[in-house]
């Protein structure tokens, strides 16, 4: 399924922009999957009465999109890339923007569960990627950049008032 679904390079799309979405649900194995499974668990737990979990899927689909988007210019030959922690990091993204931006909103606390997992996560999976390749330099670029471009639509929904907190 990979194979007619990844996220592929710029240069080799070949006009098939449906990947940019469906590459965010793909994973390279079971440990993959469940690593991004338990993160957006953990991570969703501080969202949790904050932010309608429609909300939370639409804003996280978007950013993984736009995210896969943004890699695939600057990996313009990359042959194939999949997995959900783009919408983990963009998640996180709109998670610092809304503690800089909600004040009146609970804060996200370190030595909670979902405090320690988010952490643990962030920092874990730049170090291994769903393919055990360790510090491999394509996951620490699109976890930065879906961090970021959850941050900037994070701001813009804010801003806007199309997410209430």
């Amino acid at each position: 399924m990979n194979k007619y679904l990844c996220g592929k390079g710029f240069d080799l799309i070949a006009g098939r922009f449906y990947r940019y979405i469906t590459a965010s649900f793909l994973h390279e194995n079971l440990f993959h999957l469940a690593a991004n499974c338990l993160g957006l668990y953990f991570i969703t737990i501080y969202l949790d009465g904050k932010i309608n979990s429609v909300a939370i899927a639409v804003f996280a689909i978007i950013s993984a999109t736009v995210s896969n988007m943004i890699f695939s210019l600057i990996y313009r030959w990359t042959e194939s890339f999949v997995g959900g922690s783009v919408i983990i990091y963009s998640i996180i993204g709109l998670i610092v923007i809304m503690q800089l931006r909600c004040r009146d909103s609970a804060p996200f606390m370190l030595g909670t569960w979902y405090g320690n997992w988010t952490l643990g996560y962030f920092i874990l999976a730049n170090v291994i990627n769903g393919s055990a390749k360790r510090a491999d330099i394509s996951s620490i670029m699109i976890h930065g950049i879906s961090f970021a471009v959850g941050m900037v639509i994070g701001a813009i929904i804010l801003i806007t008032g199309m997410i209430r907190v």
